[in-house]
């Protein structure tokens, strides 16, 4: 079962959630009420109030899990699980909205950024911090030396011969760079793909 994101009221005055009545492209997936079977209007109305709560709802579940994290001394797995369900919620509620609680779990991101195995997801909770730090030129230089690590990881990776994990910093530092991330140039890049085919 799962929370409604955007409750509407039904023409038979049930609510379901608008992803069970709508279709993606805007159709309707039934045309009698699943509660009453009576026929319906195609017509759905939202419910505003009820939104409101589940909204409230799933940013008092983010900070519950924030929390949780912040707390958790586990392993990585426990921790990541815990993390992906925060990202979720922040993606349903809405990270430009909600920047204050974006920038906690960018924070959260970078205290355990050592436990972090994924190059890539990495690079993600760079972006995060790149996107809720307000001072520019700390931002900026933050994120410049922390990307470039990425790089550096690639190189470690090559020498010793850890292909697999060489490509996934590729990636990451790929990821870095179409996000406009000061970091490793076109020719270091080059290198770096030139010797990886070479092995």
């Amino acid at each position: 079962m799962e929370v409604m994101r955007n409750p509407v009221c039904l023409s038979s005055g049930v609510i379901v959630d608008k992803r069970s009545y709508l279709d993606a492209n805007g159709n309707r997936r039934f045309t009698s009420c699943p509660i009453t079977r009576e026929p319906i209007k195609a017509e759905a109305y939202p419910v505003n109030s009820m939104r409101r709560q589940v909204v409230e709802w799933r940013v008092a579940m983010f900070d519950k899990a924030v929390e949780l994290a912040t707390k958790l001394e586990a392993g990585i797995d426990e921790y990541s699980r815990i993390c992906d369900l925060a990202e979720s919620i922040l993606e349903d509620i809405g990270e430009d909205t909600y920047i204050h609680r974006a920038r906690r779990l960018a924070q959260l991101h970078l205290q355990a950024i050592a436990k972090v195995q994924d190059p890539l997801k990495i690079a993600k909770i760079y972006e995060r911090i790149m996107r809720t730090t307000g001072n520019v030129e700390e931002r900026d230089q933050f994120i410049a030396d922390e990307a470039s690590k990425l790089f550096t990881g690639a190189w470690k990776a090559l020498q010793t011969n850890e292909l697999e994990k060489c490509e996934c910093f590729i990636k990451a530092v790929e990821y870095c760079k179409a996000k406009k991330f000061r970091i490793a140039s076109e020719l270091q890049m080059a290198r770096l793909n030139l010797t990886l085919a070479k092995k």
